[in-house]
């Protein structure tokens, strides 16, 4: 039980990783158009 949690976790961590990561991968490559 403990260990299906921390797999849950893991998987909710990684895909938070990968919104922050395509949300901020625009602000990188073009901020005149963000700002």
């Amino acid at each position: 039980m403990r260990r299906e949690a921390e797999r849950n976790f893991e998987a909710r961590n990684t895909l938070a990783h990968v919104l922050v990561f395509l949300i901020d991968w625009p602000a990188v490559c073009f901020p005149p158009f963000l700002r």
